[in-house]
């Protein structure tokens, strides 16, 4: 049971949902099959998986080819696609209270920012309801604990080191695309206290740093002439919880 558990806060970090899977040395079939389905349940869109490879044996795994929708009213199929998550999950995740995953990295995403004729983009759709989501979760977990109930609900979780390279940025359907920079956060749920976060609530810090650095990209986009060459993707930046 502890281990379906882990397995359940794991793929909903990063997956974008939640997750039912057996433990088992492999547990891949599961987890694409429910990262689907509780990501679209907490964004609201289509989420599709290629193939997950996650181990419970070797407290490692990788999540590849994540395709997240876009919300209604907006052009492109897609909003955001993730060429891969790779993932280490520390030791004390099979024993204390939290999942603790020591290092997560995500490779090659592609962002796809249009803009509604209020202003808002499909991204900032996206993060809305991910905001809602954790906050959701949490306030039913503190209503729980204040009516002396047990928790229930989530698994507690924390991402100790997050890292995100080579991500591009297209500027809606036609509109080119611009290189963001490297993306690193550490001690993700931390701040939570001893219960950790939500994992809706890491995966709104992940989207609210994925968007700030989409709408900076796309700021300077428009500064660029037509046709003058795309500025080089800036250095890693570090940035706290």
């Amino acid at each position: 049971m502890r281990n379906l558990l882990l397995t359940c806060a794991l793929a909903v970090a990063l997956g974008l949902g939640g997750v039912a899977a057996w433990a088992v040395v492999r547990v891949n079939p599961g987890i694409r099959g429910c990262v689907e389905a509780g990501g679209s349940g907490l964004l609201g869109v289509p989420v599709a998986l290629d193939e997950a490879d996650v181990s419970l044996f070797s407290l490692d795994g990788e999540l590849r080819g994540l395709h997240v929708g876009n919300p209604e009213g907006f052009a492109a199929p897609l909003a955001l696609e993730l060429g891969s998550l790779r993932l280490e999950l520390a030791p004390e995740s099979f024993s204390g209270p939290l999942v603790v995953v020591r290092t997560l990295e995500i490779r090659a995403p592609v962002l796809t920012c249009e803009r509604a004729v209020g202003g808002a983009s499909n991204l900032d759709a996206l993060l809305s309801r991910a905001l809602e989501a954790a906050r959701r979760e949490r306030l039913a977990r503190d209503i729980r604990l204040r009516e002396g109930r047990e928790p229930g609900g989530w698994q507690g979780l924390v991402v100790d080191r997050l890292v995100c390279e080579g991500a591009t940025l297209a500027l809606g359907p036609g509109g080119g695309a611009v290189p963001l920079p490297a993306l690193r956060l550490e001690a993700l749920g931390r701040d939570r206290g001893p219960g950790g976060a939500a994992p809706a609530e890491i995966v709104a810090a992940v989207l609210d740093a994925l968007v700030r650095a989409a709408d900076q990209a796309q700021a300077s986009a428009a500064c660029i002439p037509p046709g003058a060459p795309s500025a080089p993707a800036a250095p890693p930046a570090a940035s706290g919880p």
